[in-house]
């Protein structure tokens, strides 16, 4: 246990989203993102422009069932907590909020996600098991506080999410130096690659790309 620690804490200071968070800090801190609520303007004009449409549809009850703040309001919470899982999201794009992604790769490495899914094989094996049980729960709790975020695929409240997908890839990591040591050394040198490339950009021209933006939002 103490060597998946020590490499999933090595693997979260090395990840996009924890260097572009804390070289944003200023920008990014505090959490400001609206929540989504059911009183929510946006939100009640969207369920009322819905309702219209099914009345000219003729849905009759049908339409009211279907169509009311609390079935728009589930329906908006499951999109924005199964967003989390979202590959494109996680390991090629990120959030469009340029303060919170480089928008030219995913908050974490791709390389994660081999690591990832022979862990959760790894881990499928074991399913009896306490601590399988305790890392299936939170890879499913830690997708929570997203789902109430009304910004879609917003990089903050998916932190928690974050931290256990990266233990996981620290899991797997570990347990494939002790089976297969050569693709282990692989993974990590292209791990160690995803990073030098993703820091260069961070460096050089991130700065550019997100100066520009800030430039062209109109000042309030």
């Amino acid at each position: 246990m103490k060597k998946i620690f020590w490499v999933f804490i090595s693997l979260v200071f090395i990840s996009p989203w924890f260097l572009i968070l804390v070289g944003n800090s200023r920008l990014t801190f505090p959490f400001q993102e609206r929540l989504v609520s059911i009183q929510n303007d946006i939100f009640l004009d969207k369920v009322n422009n819905l309702r219209g449409e099914t009345i000219s549809a003729g849905l009759g009850l049908s339409g009211k069932l279907l169509v009311n703040k609390y079935f728009y309001f589930g329906k908006e919470v499951i999109n924005r907590y199964l967003e989390s899982y979202d590959p494109h999201f996680l390991f090629f794009s990120g959030e469009a909020n340029l303060s919170k992604s480089t928008l030219t790769t995913g908050p974490l490495y791709l390389t994660f996600l081999p690591l990832i899914v022979y862990a959760i094989f790894k881990i499928a094996t074991n399913i009896k098991r306490k601590e399988t049980k305790l890392l299936l729960f939170w890879l499913l709790v830690s997708a929570i506080p997203a789902a109430f975020v009304y910004a879609h695929y917003e990089t903050i409240a998916r932190i928690p999410f974050f931290l256990v997908l990266t233990f996981i890839t620290a899991y797997g990591l570990v347990k494939l130096f002790s089976s297969k040591k050569a693709l282990a050394i692989l993974l990590t040198i292209f791990i160690i690659f995803e990073t030098l490339r993703f820091y260069h950009d961070f460096k050089v021209h991130y700065p550019r790309r997100l100066g520009e933006n800030l430039y062209s939002i109109p000042k309030k």
